[in-house]
């Protein structure tokens, strides 16, 4: 059954809270990129194409070439989406954040957070 943007997004951010804790951040990345794509197959009704990313109503993983290490802080790899930031600390803690723009400023705002295995957020 296809759902809103929105509605698979938080569908998204149900799973990944209910999902055992990443002990590394290799593991955080893999559980972000393969629940959202489990999800998108299950809900949005688009191929996984990402060739085609600007065309379809699908949200896809971040690309390699939008990671972005030990920014803003050490430890914390900056994942950049079309409408996020999805920080990951190396404990495997994870933090997504949507991008907002007002008239006077660009700002984001927390969407979901995500302890790592070892209880702690990020570094």
């Amino acid at each position: 059954m296809k759902k809103t943007r929105a509605e698979r997004l938080a569908i998204c951010f149900e799973r990944l809270a209910t999902a055992p804790p990443a002990d590394s951040y290799e593991a955080a990345l893999k559980l972000v990129c393969d629940t959202l794509d489990q999800v998108e197959d299950e809900f949005s009704g688009e191929p996984n194409d990402p060739s085609r990313w600007m065309e379809l109503d699908r949200m896809f993983p971040p690309l390699a070439d939008n990671l972005f290490p030990d920014t803003p802080r050490k430890g914390v790899t900056t994942a950049v989406t079309r409408g996020h930031n999805i920080l990951i600390g190396s404990n495997g803690s994870v933090e997504i954040h949507r991008r907002v723009k007002t008239d006077k400023e660009k700002t984001t705002i927390l969407e979901m957070s995500k302890p790592g295995a070892d209880g702690r957020g990020l570094p």
